[in-house]
């Protein structure tokens, strides 16, 4: 179900190991630690003496932001960013189109996306 999936994507990419400690800075005990942090957590490590956590390792939380940003269509703004030209990129930044050889531009004259545009097409 989408919206179970969008939850967990969520816990995970949002995680906070704040959650996860005490006001001294020690691992607090699972029992103290809520279902929706400990879905964060993909390896817990127990003290076999003291039943205690020593360690515990989370989800990688890149991998569910960037699932989530896909299925929130959060790059779609970038998608429409990877269709332009080179020539259009440097307009943007108001950067000169070098030429590949010397120091003329690639167009004579047609440093402006427009003048790009204009002479592909011809």
């Amino acid at each position: 179900d989408e919206e179970r999936v969008t939850r967990e994507r969520v816990r995970i990419g949002f995680a906070n190991i704040r959650d996860f400690m005490d006001e001294k800075g020690q691992i607090r005990p699972i029992t103290e630690i809520d279902r929706d942090n400990l879905a964060s957590v993909s390896e817990i490590k127990l003290d076999p003496a003291l039943g205690t956590i020593t360690e515990f390792k989370f989800h990688n939380k890149q991998t569910a932001l960037d699932a989530l940003s896909k299925q929130l269509g959060l790059y779609e703004a970038d998608n429409a960013q990877n269709n332009l030209t080179i020539v259009e990129i440097l307009a943007r930044v108001g950067g000169e189109v070098p030429a590949l050889t010397g120091d003329k531009p690639l167009l004579e004259g047609k440093n402006d996306v427009q003048g790009q545009r204009e002479a592909e097409r011809s």
